[in-house]
């Protein structure tokens, strides 16, 4: 299994963020706050449901906006597979996971 897309709205530092994905490696560089952990972040939370670095989810939702959203396109043995995690301040989390 592998992310062959990834699309961040609201999420941390990012306003929106959409990003094609290696089938094999790929390599995150930049200076220091420039949002590489928030990429990582945001797909361990699709895939887990919760973030590694805050106890609150809600934290991850950029200052000043109301929601965040993160989709990431899966491809897992030739079958593609959306997940979408949204979250808005007033903590209602959705998860959709949907074989495309």
């Amino acid at each position: 299994m592998y992310i062959k897309k990834l699309k961040l709205t609201n999420f941390r530092s990012y306003d929106e963020l959409e990003l094609e994905l290696s089938k094999n490696i790929n390599v995150f560089v930049g200076n220091n706050a420039e949002g590489k952990t928030n990429i990582i972040e945001s797909i361990y939370l699709s895939c887990i449901t919760k973030s590694y670095r805050t106890v609150k989810d809600i934290e991850c939702i950029k200052f000043d906006k109301d929601f965040f959203r993160i989709n990431h396109k899966f491809i897992d043995e030739n079958k593609n597979i959306e997940v979408e995690v949204y979250l808005d301040k007033l903590n209602k989390k959705q998860i959709k996971e949907n074989e495309i």
